[in-house]
């Protein structure tokens, strides 16, 4: 007999789960109801009868939601893989959002990703299924892992409840809470009793299997890693990353220790002391990480001033950054969709200079993270960036291209030459709702910026009071009918798995050197193919490398 890991064996043992509700869920009996509040359908699973809801509106699906996946991470399993959930006695209640992991949400972030509240108990998922599947619709799984620079989100918000994926794509929808900042991902040293990270990716491997993995940012980021590691790999067939930032390097473990260490001593304990670690509360664990985490910025590695808690390299979990371990072909090959929004870098680099910075602190900048002044003033006259009145927008261009845009495009070709299908887009509109950002100084009103492709993949603009242009109503169409698509058959534009018809939108190439490296922009009025995108700008970055030493 093989001897499974622990982890492996309590993988296999909560995604028998999920795909045992999510069948089950997807075949209770429909009942047409006027609103969310009356008695919704029960399913029988392994581990007890759950009740969910019956959603009706904006679009018709079946909701089971707060559904735990593994045993709360609180008291001794606080900084533990996840442990396996137990049976409960009567009906589970899948009735209403969970909370979140510990966080500060809404800073940087909408409001709208935010989760409806907190608690260090948090290890809940989503399950969304149409409204009218049945016991031989056979549908597949999408799991969606969200973003928030691994410290912020949730399975809760509001931006990503999935009745609209779920209903139009005819798929199984999974939203997932991980563990985060330093609940998830803290490192310290201190030999037997050390902290070893990475709780947040155990948490995420805990909740998938033989499904399309999909997420945005720090969730597309995760996606990345696990196609490095068997152990995760074995549990999803394809993949799509919306905006993953390839070019942040992971945290090095003596790095990672020296920011755990730091937070241990603004709690008072010593970095081994596992017992004055867990005897503090998840709130002053999250206010002493954040001071830590302003405290241990590396100069030589700037870039992770973005995500100051984020995964440590460990050669186990981490095996190793992302985009070189897939230009090194260290990567299992799946069908994947690769892509980004076209003005990324305006919010960070907004967020970093409030007011108009000097062309001699955006050379010293540049400086820090290409670590050479040839490829800096390269840089400089590629974007125009020194005679400009305000810098900002050239540097988020540059921003935008160099974090997102272009590695993107890099490891898109990289993953084709190692012989996986792979679908490239970039995402160009700015949402018409011009508050959709919320109040105050946000630079984003009528740009494309990090996270603005949401409100139409999970088509959730209308629970913020928002309404959609027939333009964007279409474009939200195309993007879940492209997902859907995938999701069902390794291909956006194959759509032979439904019998309904189906409006056909523009073709979606796959990307190769033979169709010219083909580009989806999803736009308003109507999506366009296009082709060798930033080929020039990109060149010049694949030349500088996205590697900070």
């Amino acid at each position: 007999m093989v001897k499974l890991s622990t982890n492996l064996w309590f993988c296999l043992t909560l995604v028998s789960y999920i795909k045992y509700i999510s069948i089950a869920a997807s075949t209770a009996i429909y009942k047409d109801v006027d609103n969310e509040d009356e008695e919704g359908p029960i399913v029988q699973t392994e581990y007890g009868q759950v009740r969910g809801l019956y959603l009706k509106k904006g679009l018709e699906a079946r909701g089971f939601l707060g559904i735990p996946y593994a045993a709360p991470p609180i008291g001794e399993l606080r900084w533990k893989p996840p442990q396996v959930q137990k049976a409960w006695n009567g009906v589970y209640l899948a009735t209403e959002q969970p909370v979140g992991c510990p966080q500060i949400c809404g800073v940087l972030e909408p409001e709208s990703s935010c989760p409806p509240g907190t608690s260090e108990s948090c290890l809940y998922l989503n399950i969304y299924t149409p409204r009218n599947a049945n016991s031989k619709s056979n549908l597949p799984v999408m799991v969606w892992l969200h973003g928030g620079n691994f410290q912020t989100g949730g399975a809760g918000g509001i931006l990503y409840d999935g009745r609209y994926i779920a209903n139009m794509s005819q798929v199984v929808l999974v939203t997932v809470n991980y563990r985060l900042g330093a609940l998830g991902f803290m490192v310290t040293s201190g030999g037997d009793n050390s902290l070893t990270g990475n709780y947040g990716f155990l948490d995420q491997r805990a909740a998938f299997r033989f499904v399309t993995l999909f997420g945005q940012s720090a969730g597309a980021q995760s996606i990345a890693v696990h196609l490095l590691v068997e152990e995760s790999s074995s549990l999803f067939h394809q993949a799509i990353l919306v905006s993953d930032p390839f070019t942040i390097p992971y945290q090095t473990p003596a790095r990672a220790a020296e920011l755990g260490d730091l937070t241990a001593e603004y709690l008072g304990c010593d970095p081994d002391d596992l017992k004055c670690l867990r005897s503090k509360s998840a709130d002053d664990i999250l206010t002493e990480s954040q001071k830590a985490a302003g405290r241990t910025i590396d100069p030589d590695v700037l870039l992770q001033l973005f995500e100051p808690w984020m995964p440590t390299i460990d050669n186990v979990t981490v095996p190793a950054d992302a985009l070189p371990a897939l230009q090194a072909g260290n990567f299992y090959r799946k069908p994947m969709i690769i892509g980004t929004t076209s003005e990324e870098g305006v919010l960070y680099i907004y967020e970093v200079w409030k007011e108009p910075p000097g062309f001699a602190e955006v050379y010293a900048f540049l400086y820090l993270i290409l670590k050479d002044r040839d490829s800096a003033r390269r840089v400089i006259e590629s974007y125009d960036i020194e005679f400009k009145t305000d810098l900002r927008d050239s540097v988020s261009a540059g921003c935008t291209d160099y974090i997102f845009g272009c590695c993107s495009r890099n490891a898109s070709r990289v993953i084709h030459y190692a012989g996986a299908p792979v679908y490239h887009y970039i995402f160009n509109h700015a949402f018409s709702y011009e508050d959709g950002w919320g109040e105050g100084p946000i630079p984003c009103k009528g740009r494309v910026c990090h996270g603005g492709d949401l409100p139409f993949l999970f088509h959730t603009a209308f629970f913020g009071g928002y309404r959609q242009t027939p333009a964007e109503s279409r474009l939200t169409r195309s993007i879940v009918s492209y997902y859907g698509n995938f999701a069902h058959t390794g291909d956006p534009n194959n759509n032979m798995w439904s019998d309904e018809p189906r409006q056909i939108y523009e073709h979606w190439p796959e990307y190769t050197p033979a169709n010219n490296w083909p580009s989806m922009v999803l736009q308003t009025p109507t999506n366009k193919v296009q082709l060798e995108y930033l080929e020039e700008l990109c060149d010049m970055w694949d030349e500088i490398g996205y590697e900070e030493n």
